[in-house]
């Protein structure tokens, strides 16, 4: 999963923090090694650090977020279910008030030896 939402602003705190220190570290530590050739790439190297890992770490966050989301999306959402039989069309355009009688009908048409009548046009039935 993508972890809790403290846990993920921890990680990019540390990203942030990590790339701004580096603007101080990465210099001291390529002069040691190489003199002002060092100091100069650590310079480089730190600022670079300074804008890829907060970044990095930007990306990682909403990502993790994201994840979360399609997670809790996915276990908390209930499967829905229909309420009624859908509205049944008079096939000439015209829209008319639900029939619970037509749509029952056409329910059980499409439902009769394994919907074999499904593509049929329902006129209409009655109860015997």
């Amino acid at each position: 999963g993508g972890g809790t939402l403290a846990e993920n602003r921890q990680v990019f705190a540390e990203e942030v923090s990590e790339g701004f220190s580096g603007i101080f570290a990465k210099p001291m530590a390529g002069y040691a090694e190489g003199g002002a050739t060092g100091f100069f790439r650590g310079l480089g190297s730190g600022l670079l650090g300074a804008v890829v890992k907060p970044t990095a770490g930007l990306t990682d966050l909403m990502s993790k977020g994201a994840e979360a989301a399609r997670d809790t999306a996915a276990t908390a959402a209930p499967k829905s279910r229909r309420v009624r039989p859908p509205r049944v069309g008079s096939g000439d355009g015209v829209l008319r008030c639900y029939d619970s009688r037509r749509a029952h009908g056409v329910d059980a048409l499409k439902a009769l030896k394994g919907g074999c009548w499904r593509d049929e046009m329902f006129l209409g039935f009655c109860v015997l």
